[in-house]
């Protein structure tokens, strides 16, 4: 059976040399909040989309005003812009991770992508870390070791294995299993806030996405809200040191008291 009988093709743009950038909710949503910055900047246009029913349950339902709402899918769509003089873009945006057949769904991407001549796969992540630092960077990790002398970085990143989990890695590593290069940009969230949305880690890999493509891209708008994004996690780390603090000290008259015994 055709994998591709569930993308609906709207309209069939000619491209050069595209490349695939594809994006999940993830840690802190970066991955998803880069990748759709990123298309509502440069303004890349719908094209297509995978039909949902068979990766995605329900287990619920959403209520309005008291009323119960349509059952409504995730959406997965396809969107392309054209660079001038350079290579063109893919942007597969993924509102929710698929529930169902991952593979098969991963699959269905790379084989889609691969007909429109796509030969280079670029996925966005977040990445845990255990300091809050307070302007957060972004790492790369690639299929070969070749790629990241060409991304101009001679040193790894990361010296231990770890693992990238959901969408966001499965499709970089299936691409890889068919000798396709993909690169994963992922940008560091403390552990503390890794709930939160992180507009700060988002901005950091466009910052490297910027760097690597050579794509003119206005980040303005989305290091404004990192800013303010920036003040509330400094509050959340201040409390979280004085509640550590508050359950590490005694007050001194519980000293004296402990001492009397």
């Amino acid at each position: 059976m055709d994998r591709l009988k569930a993308v609906k093709i709207l309209s069939r743009p000619s491209l050069t040399s595209p490349v695939l950038v594809a994006a999940w909710p993830g840690i802190g949503d970066v991955g998803l909040m880069a990748a759709t910055y990123l298309r509502d900047k440069l303004g890349a246009e719908r094209f297509a989309h995978i039909h949902p029913q068979k990766f995605f349950t329900l287990d619920g339902c959403m209520v309005k005003n008291s009323v119960v709402q349509n059952l409504s899918l995730p959406q997965n769509n396809f969107y392309f812009w054209r660079r001038d003089g350079g290579e063109d873009l893919v942007i597969f945006v993924g509102e929710t991770q698929p529930t169902a057949y991952e593979n098969e769904f991963a699959f269905l991407i790379l084989d889609f992508a691969e007909r429109l001549g796509v030969k280079r796969v670029l996925t966005f992540a977040g990445a845990l870390v255990s300091r809050w630092e307070g302007s957060p960077k972004a790492q790369v990790v690639a299929t070969e070791p070749f790629m990241l002398t060409e991304l101009g970085i001679e040193d790894p990143p990361f010296q231990d294995s770890f693992y990238i989990s959901g969408m966001n890695g499965l499709l970089l590593a299936l691409a890889k299993g068919r000798g396709m290069g993909g690169v994963c940009i992922l940008g560091e969230t403390p552990q503390i806030v890794a709930k939160l949305s992180n507009p700060l880690a988002a901005t950091a890999i466009l910052r490297e996405f910027k760097r690597i493509t050579k794509i003119e891209l206005d980040l303005k708008d989305i290091e404004m809200e990192a800013d303010k994004t920036r003040q509330k996690m400094d509050e959340l780390m201040q409390e979280s040191r004085r509640q550590f603090i508050d359950q590490l000290t005694f007050p001194l008259w519980e000293r004296e008291d402990e001492a009397q015994n």
